[in-house]
C-alpha cells in the first residue's frame, strides 16, 4: 500500500475539513438538544400552572368532579 498519498497536502486539507464539519455538526446538535430541553421544561411549568388554575376555578363554576 502506498502510504505517501496520506502525507499529501490535499489529503490533510480534506481530513481537516471533514473533522471541522463533524465538530460543527456535533456542537449544533448539542445546542439544539439543550435548547429543546430547556423549552420543554418551561412548557412543563406553564402547563402545571394552567392546570392548577383550572382546578382552582372549577369549584367556583359548580363543577363537582
Amino acid at each position: 500500500m502506498d502510504w505517501n498519498k496520506f502525507n499529501t497536502l490535499s489529503f490533510r486539507l480534506l481530513l481537516s475539513l471533514a473533522i471541522s464539519i463533524i465538530l460543527c455538526a456535533s456542537l449544533s446538535g448539542y445546542h439544539t438538544y439543550v435548547s429543546a430541553n430547556h423549552q420543554m421544561e418551561g412548557n412543563k411549568e406553564e402547563l402545571q400552572h394552567v392546570t392548577e388554575t383550572a382546578v382552582a376555578i372549577f369549584p367556583q363554576l359548580g363543577y363537582r368532579g
